[in-house]
């Protein structure tokens, strides 16, 4: 393209370390991976520039939940490279070329963060673990039968997990530190997936399938008796709740308008609906001071100005961040969230789709904020 410069790797890769506003595209032989991010340092010429370098010789293994994670600060990477036969749990800081592996994650899938980003959890086909993101042996936490992965709880003292233990996928946890037994949090014959903590700890946000009612989202208070309490239950599919970062509001998808689009109700009353995405749209995300909310759609990833400060929400119409195609994740018949955005808000994981599957290197292009600005003012807002 006529407005990139080219460099050298190692002369760019210093340039990363110090002048971080970037947009990083990474991939594997088998599957690309997009690396997105913005920060507020100014490189010394509004130029963009690129360099490639490649993330992994081997595919990432994406057929059993995500494969790729950033962690809370923003500055590192986990992600699952081998097949089905053969696995393991890799790191990588993005200012360097190349990942390492973490012995004794052979069989691991779907990596999460800790709060503090100094353990990666992640799930085996039959057991819970974490590793420290610095090395060691991992440590088991608990056994676990078709998990669909974990999340640690916003104080870091508990992992909470939907699991099949017996016939019916209900939500547990245990602590953090592996001591003590598991606690089954739900005790029901349908399925349930937990999808988000409030910011405080006190509830989780649950979808649960129903005859009649397909999916519902359900609230699970962590106090008193912890009994299951209705949010949301229409004869349509509501799924994916997340919280804001302020607790007041949840957004999820429905397919009631017959396209599944993105919508925000307050919580806890969930009385009101303000519809979000126009044109379809899947896993919303909040950026950290709840201004933005991200989500997916056919295209790439879309993002909505918003204003929660009052009784009322209020909407901006959505803006495109990034064209597509990026690939679609499911296991065990649920599809997944196949995108990842850093604590900051700057940054972006998400995994390119089949046309891709021949890149095999990472692209950097600084001043892509600079960019992104004037394609949004050209366009108008």
């Amino acid at each position: 393209m006529p407005w990139e410069k080219q460099f050298d790797v190692d002369e760019v890769l210093d340039k990363a370390r110090a002048l971080p506003r970037a947009v990083v595209g990474v991939s594997a032989l088998a599957l690309a991976v997009s690396v997105l991010w913005f920060s507020p340092a100014s490189p010394a010429s509004d130029l963009p520039i690129r360099f490639d370098t490649q993330l992994s010789p081997e595919p990432l293994f994406s057929d059993a939940g995500s494969a790729l994670v950033v962690s809370p600060d923003g500055t590192r990477l986990a992600y699952i490279v081998g097949d089905g036969n053969r696995r393991s749990l890799h790191i990588r800081t993005l200012d360097q070329l190349q990942g390492s592996p973490l012995s004794g994650t052979e069989e691991a899938y779907h990596p999460f963060f800790s709060p503090d980003g100094k353990w990666v959890g992640f799930v085996t086909r039959s057991e819970l673990k974490k590793v420290s993101f610095s090395g060691g042996a991992p440590l088991t936490l608990c056994p676990v039968n078709i998990s669909r992965g974990a999340s640690w709880a916003p104080d870091g003292q508990r992992v909470v997990f939907s699991a099949d233990t017996s016939g019916a996928t209900n939500i547990y946890w245990k602590r953090a530190d592996g001591s003590g037994e598991t606690e089954r949090l739900t005790d029901n014959q349908i399925t349930q997936w937990a999808s988000s903590f409030s910011p405080d700890g006190k509830h989780i946000l649950f979808h649960q399938s129903n005859s009649g009612t397909a999916s519902d989202i359900f609230v699970l208070p962590l106090s008193g008796e912890r009994k299951p309490e209705v949010f949301l239950q229409t004869p349509f599919t509501e799924a994916e709740a997340a919280f804001s970062h302020d607790g007041r509001w949840v957004a999820y998808q429905s397919n009631e308008s017959g396209t599944v689009e993105i919508y925000v109700r307050p919580f806890p009353s969930g009385s009101g609906k303000w519809q979000i995405s126009t044109n379809g749209g899947r896993y919303a995300r909040w950026s950290p001071d709840g201004r933005e909310l991200y989500y997916r759609n056919d295209d790439g990833l879309a993002v909505v100005s918003v204003d929660p400060s009052g009784e009322s929400f209020i909407a901006d119409k959505p803006r495109q961040l990034f064209d597509g195609p990026f690939l679609s994740l499911s296991i065990y018949g649920s599809t997944l969230a196949d995108y990842d955005v850093s604590p900051d808000g700057k940054r972006f994981v998400m995994m390119q789709g089949e046309e891709q599957l021949r890149n095999t290197k990472v692209t950097v292009v600084f001043n892509w904020f600079e960019v992104l600005k004037k394609t949004f003012s050209a366009g108008g807002s």
